[in-house]
């Protein structure tokens, strides 16, 4: 297990971020070359079909443009350390954001990961929700998760941090949280109802 329960929020951050780098250039280069062949209808630059899987010895981050190439990247033991020290170092930090909403979906779904102290195997992203199975507590879990639904919980985070360079910033008022959907639950070997 390379990033296991507690680390999710962190390592997924930080390739969320990643990809936000990424597609900034890919955004960058798309309207570069529209100023330069005058073309218009082209799709938007950007990422879909985002799949994260961890194996044993690396995790596998792979993705296809909405140009239609597909990427993938690998990260290792190192490769992870050095993402979750980068992702501490940008806490509150928000004169590098390349913009974006891959950063904050990932890291709020990976604090609910690790709220739910959840093996996972693999994250899968399709259209409108990410897709997450693995195992917590003995029971195999697949569970999917809404963008909008993760939109929401990360608005609702933002407002409870502190901002230590406005101290003078009044008190928000508080929306409840939103509501969290169940975790479907499988025992392992054990029948479905």
């Amino acid at each position: 297990m390379l990033i296991g329960p507690g680390h999710y929020g962190d390592a997924l951050r930080v390739i969320g971020r990643l990809l936000d780098e990424r597609e900034a250039v890919l955004r960058a280069e798309a309207i570069d070359s529209s100023l330069q062949r005058h073309d218009a209808g082209e799709p938007v630059a950007g990422y879909e079909d985002v799949e994260i899987v961890e194996h044993e010895s690396f995790v596998r981050v792979s993705w296809r443009t909405r140009g239609g190439s597909a990427a993938r990247q690998a990260f290792t033991d190192l490769n992870l350390a050095q993402l979750r020290a980068r992702s501490r170092q940008l806490r509150g930090d928000t004169s590098t954001d390349p913009g974006g909403e891959q950063e904050e979906l990932l890291r709020t779904l990976g604090q609910e990961l690790d709220a739910d102290e959840l093996h996972v195997s693999g994250i899968f992203e399709k259209e409108e929700d990410f897709f997450v199975s693995g195992s917590a507590a003995g029971c195999y879990i697949n569970r999917p998760f809404a963008k909008e639904e993760l939109l929401l919980l990360s608005q609702h985070r933002q407002q409870l941090r502190p901002y230590p360079h406005d101290e003078a910033r009044a008190e928000p008022e508080l929306e409840p949280p939103p509501h969290r959907s169940q975790w479907l639950l499988w025992r392992l070997g054990a029948p479905r109802d």
